[in-house]
């Protein structure tokens, strides 16, 4: 049996406020995503429920809730 993960990951890449961005690692959410990118607005509220609302971001125009995306 292998210690390797069986999931690969994608490099994911996205415009945060004005600037190209790559994420190397798509199994995280993109609340994770957003705050390890320094994004400190996006905010934590229920995470993983999603209910709250604290985490919402707009992806292509449209509210999303960063925590469960």
């Amino acid at each position: 049996m292998s210690n390797q993960d069986a999931s690969p990951t994608t490099e994911v890449a996205f415009t945060l406020d004005g600037a190209e961005v790559t994420v190397a690692d798509d199994r995280i959410s993109l609340l994770d995503a957003l705050r390890g990118l320094g994004a400190t607005s996006v905010k934590d509220g229920c995470s993983p429920q999603g209910q709250c609302g604290c985490c919402t971001v707009l992806v292509d125009g449209a509210a999303r809730v960063a925590c469960v995306t």
